[in-house]
């Protein structure tokens, strides 16, 4: 609780600081932060007070997308072992090691090639992003960022009433504040899907629940599925 409490308040803080400076600073210049231009117009908040702060963001913002794909690489296999674990417990305890193998090397391998190609092309066409890159990065985020953190934050209350004794469960303000979240996150999610593309991103989530529970309906019920095994 206080891991978690103190990293989104830090969170918070700083996006609250990054607006500001951004209203402040940007807001009269018309300028707005995007694609390959990202880094230098934030550097305009640090370089008014000393110029050599700018090299001093760069490297920290570095060092912040360096922990998070590391984060993301050391998520992979948690993601995988649940899924498996999911479907068959035993399976997941017994191919821990394979399963974290396969999904460290297809995160680190994939994500290195994807950002290879983009580089490539970027500076072979000079465009500032990849074609389709956002596209397909934009959907995603909205469905694992926010929709997801929606849904979380309310089953939080359904796993504690159903798992927890009444000792462990969360009180009553702890949970009144993941039911108001989980309605906050929902509503922007859903405002972001139909700003992003309308009815189609709809569209794209449902198919991609849909498609999703069909998978994983016929893993665990296919008799000769090597899940079973």
């Amino acid at each position: 609780m206080i891991d978690c409490t103190l990293s989104f308040a830090a969170v918070l803080l700083f996006t609250a600081v990054f607006v500001a400076c951004g209203a402040v600073i940007l807001g009269p210049q018309h300028k707005v932060p995007s694609g390959s231009n990202l880094l230098a117009l934030q550097a305009e908040f640090v370089t008014p007070v000393y110029p050599w702060l700018k090299n001093v963001y760069f490297v920290g913002a570095f060092l912040t997308i360096l922990g998070t794909l590391y984060g993301t690489i050391e998520v992979a296999p948690t993601v995988l072992r649940e899924m498996i674990n999911a479907i068959n417990p035993a399976m997941a305890l017994r191919q821990a090691p394979r399963l974290r193998r396969w999904s460290v090397m297809w995160v680190g391998f994939g994500g290195f090639i994807i950002l290879v190609w983009s580089f490539v092309y970027n500076l072979v066409s000079g465009a500032e992003e990849p074609p389709g890159l956002i596209a397909i990065l934009t959907p995603a985020n909205l469905f694992t960022g926010v929709l997801a953190c929606g849904f979380i934050c309310l089953l939080n209350l359904w796993v504690d009433w159903r798992y927890l004794p009444q000792s462990l469960r969360m009180p009553w303000p702890l949970a009144l504040l993941n039911v108001i979240a989980g309605i906050i996150f929902l509503a922007l999610a859903f405002k972001a899907y139909w700003d992003y593309s309308g009815w189609a991103a709809f569209g794209i989530l449902a198919a991609t629940l849909a498609l999703g529970w069909i998978a994983a309906w016929m893993v665990g019920n296919i008799a000769d599925s090597p899940f079973k095994k």
